[in-house]
């Protein structure tokens, strides 16, 4: 008997995995493909299976499956199916089982989404409806260690994860059912972005003993219980301030790697953070889910102890405060404010990957072949012939037209398919600074200069590796375009890092995801990339030292920020022109920076974006044009637009709110400036900010895929000149 159990979705094909259960009753033990039939953006029909052992008698079986639906998905209507087969002989066993998702578990566009291991809210609700923020938040409560997917990108739906274990809530990280798969998923979600917060409960901290304690950013000797007052953070309540809370406080190391993101009221730090690979884990020593905070509504208020761990620059309000304000037309009503959002991408990400010409002159000649072969062969060989006389001998030159334009149809058919490779793509590529290791994730497409299948693989010289690649689109098109001889594919729903394809001598889309190094020698890397590199020391408190790359090519238009650490306002500045292979970039305290973004508590009507730092000039780019104005004129051709939303997406979570207040805006459609992201929701670098570190953006324009990507076990040599790669480098600071 199959049972479907679980199913999630995220937006851009990310995130969606089902839980099916299998009971085996049999006699014997028996191996089984269990499957997931659905489509992807070409109308393919894509089978996501993995293999599974059945015991005899065994109940509940349980298989983790996932794949990337297409961004179009109705949820009304998916046309998914999960099914049993017998590994050996392909036998069905039982009957297929539709899916039926509950479209309420589909989100939105403009939704973010983060998960809770546990079945309260700890003070998030105020955010969840974007009142004041540009996109609003959706709590996933109730979730479990140790029912956590299997695979790192069954949990890539959630940029952030918290953990508390209040009322046994949560699991436990030393619970055998937190299994080993489950601890190298949590484990590789991280390193490759994601953020953790634990929540410690105020007795019988369990992390430090567990199989993940390298993840931590203080050992059990830097922790001391106390009690005292609630910290200020927390909010006010009737009577608070004269309860006195059991807390943690941490005595952390000195040196690189954790900073200090709050305090209480005596000084003591009571939040921790640490970069682990691209990821953050985050400790907070006040349990949040205890019953005496949460009889008494803490945390509550417009600033509370959520906007220190996530950099958030909105005020919280809740519902009754909405309406409130919404009734003294002192707010926007957020529904129509987020309904009149700019999608960020939406307008240069399709034009810079989509290779719209690959097909058309196939086509143009087919057109204009056939209509060459209609008036030769209707009115040009009768008349011809009748003219002469011939007119007896229309069939038999009929029967040579015929042949001699199924030679040349055949000839052109032959010379287009000695087509070559190619790549159009967007990249956007990490560095660690201090280790050499990389992440990339990216938009491309593949154009194969043949018909029938082509195996795609990501990393083939480590077929082991957690990567992934799969092709759900780009942005939401409920009409996009389908082939109409559908083909099916088989895929590793447990190592989705290759596939066979079917391919039509035309492009197809995908997205990948890779992590790993990039500075050697192996299959599918078209050139090394090796990122910056030198010594960099504290001058004066601010960083000073040189740095020289051997990327492929010069990076352009670079932009350093400098995090001073503790939570404190990082600086920037700019690198105008060209930074090439080998030529120093000198790192000193700059004649002119600007904050990332001014902090402040208050937010009138009239805003001025130009006053709230970078990321304020970003937001209201006319406004911010007089003070970066030749910042942001790209130096490299990319479109202005594009390099000022892909700064927005690495500081997202740090944005200045909208203009939430505009009330004159109707329907949210003026100048509100609010924006949410069709992609690249794994692409905010604000929590590395809070940390004492240094980190550079630049473009590569042109670039060769930065990740070793194989088709038919050839690297494609070819990169459209629309190509280009966004390269972060992040180096922790002493």
């Amino acid at each position: 008997m199959l049972e479907n159990r679980d199913h999630e979705l995220g937006r851009d094909g990310r995130g969606l995995h089902e839980l099916a259960d299998e009971t085996h009753q049999a006699a014997e033990r028996r191996e089984v493909r269990v499957q997931w039939l659905l489509d992807d953006e070409d109308g393919d029909r894509v089978i996501a299976q993995r293999i599974a052992t059945l015991n005899p008698m065994r109940q509940n079986v349980h298989v983790w499956l996932y794949a990337c639906p297409p961004t179009s998905t109705r949820p009304s209507n998916p046309g998914w199916q999960v099914r049993v087969l017998d590994h050996e002989t392909g036998r069905p066993l039982g009957q297929p089982l539709p899916i039926l998702p509950d479209p309420a578990r589909f989100l939105r566009p403009s939704e973010s989404v983060m998960g809770i291991m546990s079945s309260i809210s700890l003070g998030l609700g105020a955010h969840t409806s974007g009142a004041a923020a540009h996109e609003p938040i959706r709590l996933a409560t109730g979730l479990d260690l140790t029912r956590l997917p299997d695979r790192w990108f069954g949990m890539s739906l959630f940029q952030t994860m918290i953990w508390t274990h209040g009322d046994g809530e949560g699991g436990d990280p030393n619970d055998p059912a937190f299994t080993d798969d489950k601890q190298q998923a949590l484990r590789e979600w991280v390193r490759r972005g994601g953020h953790l917060v634990i929540v410690l409960p105020a007795f019988g901290e369990p992390w430090t003993g567990s199989p993940l304690a390298d993840l931590m950013p203080v050992g059990s000797d830097q922790m001391r219980r106390v009690e005292d007052l609630p910290p200020v953070s927390l909010g006010v309540t009737m009577g608070a301030e004269r309860a006195p809370v059991a807390m943690t406080v941490f005595d952390p190391p000195p040196g690189r790697g954790v900073s200090v993101i709050e305090k209480d009221r005596r000084g003591r730090p009571i939040v921790v953070a640490r970069r682990f690979g691209f990821g953050n884990v985050t400790l907070i020593g006040v349990d949040l889910a205890d019953r005496n905070l949460v009889r008494m509504g803490l945390p509550n208020g417009k600033w509370t102890i959520w906007h220190e761990v996530f950099n958030w620059r909105a005020p919280a309000f809740t519902q009754a405060e909405v309406e409130a304000q919404i009734k003294r037309n002192e707010m926007l009503r957020p529904e129509a404010r987020h309904n009149g959002a700019k999608a960020i991408g939406a307008d240069w990400l399709p034009g810079i990957i989509d290779m719209t010409g690959t097909a058309t002159p196939a086509l143009l000649l087919a057109i204009l072949i056939f209509i060459v072969y209609w008036l030769v062969a209707g009115p040009g060989v009768f008349g011809g012939l009748r003219a002469k006389g011939w007119h007896r001998h229309t069939w038999v030159a009929f029967v040579a037209v015929v042949v001699g334009f199924a030679a040349v149809t055949w000839a052109g058919a032959v010379l287009l398919r000695k087509g070559q490779l190619t790549v159009a793509h967007f990249s956007v590529l990490d560095i660690d600074g201090n280790t050499g290791a990389v992440h990339s994730r990216g938009w491309m497409s593949i154009f194969t200069p043949q018909f029938g299948t082509a195996e795609v693989a990501l990393d083939p010289d480590h077929p082991d590796a957690p990567n992934t690649l799969a092709s759900p689109g780009i942005v939401s098109q409920l009409d996009a375009g389908r082939f109409p001889d559908q083909q099916a594919y088989t895929i590793d729903a447990g190592e989705p890092n290759a596939a066979p394809v079917p391919v039509r001598a035309t492009a197809k889309r995908f997205i990948y995801d890779y992590a790993g190094r990039l500075d050697d020698d192996r299959a599918g890397l078209g050139e090394a990339w090796t990122g910056p590199q030198g010594q960099i020391d504290i001058v004066n408190a601010f960083p000073d030292g040189e740095l020289t790359h051997q990327l492929p090519g010069p990076l352009h238009d670079v932009v350093v920020i400098f995090c001073p650490g503790d939570a404190k306002t990082p600086w920037v500045w700019f690198h105008r022109g060209q930074w090439a292979p080998g030529d120093p970039l000198k790192i000193e305290q700059p004649s002119q920076a600007m904050r990332l973004v001014v902090p402040r508590s208050v937010y009138p009507q009239k805003r001025d974006f130009a006053n709230d730092g970078y990321l304020g000039q970003l937001i209201d780019f006319k406004t911010g044009m007089a003070g970066i104005a030749q910042q942001m004129q790209p130096s490299s051709g990319l479109r202005r637009d594009a390099k000022q939303q892909i700064e927005m997406l690495s500081f997202f979570d740090a944005l200045p709110p909208p203009n939430f207040r505009d009330t004159g805006s109707g329907l949210g459609m003026g100048n509100t400036h609010t924006y949410h992201r069709l992609f690249g929701r794994d692409l905010d670098l604000t929590p590395h900010t809070r940390g004492k570190r240094l980190i550079l953006l630049g473009y590569l324009p042109g670039s060769h895929l930065p990740a070793p990507l194989t088709v038919e076990g050839q690297t494609p040599e070819k990169i459209t000149e629309g190509s280009w790669t966004a390269v972060r480098w992040i180096y922790d600071l002493d």
